[in-house]
């Protein structure tokens, strides 16, 4: 009798796995996930989870210069959300009230992601050129 349910109960859970691993799939490799997304800490997480460790500093450059390259497709998407408007324009207005000068409020949410994400993908890149300095360094130490 309860052989006519198996088949029912074990498509639930295969469906299961099946819609969460699609769904963190999406998230990692998805460009059009940005910061202000949900999936945003799947990407986080497997970008640190992917981290080379163990590995050459040579598989470390190309890991971060990987990383610059996917926070640049998410300044794309988000310059696309933005509606067209430039990467060279970046719409700040002075914060109301403040009074102090020096602090600025962004007019957009996205400005705010837009500036960290360049960030991100300068941080990136320069750990890679600090990585090939490093290899440059033990070169010329070996070479003596």
């Amino acid at each position: 009798m309860w052989l006519i349910f198996l088949p029912r109960l074990v498509a639930v859970p295969v469906v299961l796995m099946f819609l969460m691993t699609s769904t963190v799939t999406y998230g990692f490799y998805s460009p059009t996930i940005i910061q202000s997304d949900f999936l945003y800490q799947v990407k986080e997480r497997g970008e640190i989870w992917l981290y080379p460790t163990d590995k050459t500093p040579e598989e470390r450059i190309s890991y971060h210069l990987w990383l610059s390259d996917r926070r640049y497709d998410e300044v794309k998407e988000i310059l696309r959300r933005k509606t067209g408007e430039s990467i060279v324009f970046v719409h700040r207005v002075k914060a109301q009230g403040n009074g102090n000068g020096h602090d600025e409020a962004y007019s957009d949410p996205l400005d705010a992601i837009l500036q960290s994400t360049l960030q991100r993908a300068a941080e990136n890149v320069e750990t890679a050129f600090l990585v090939a300095e490093e290899i440059r360094e033990i070169s010329k130490v070996i070479a003596v």
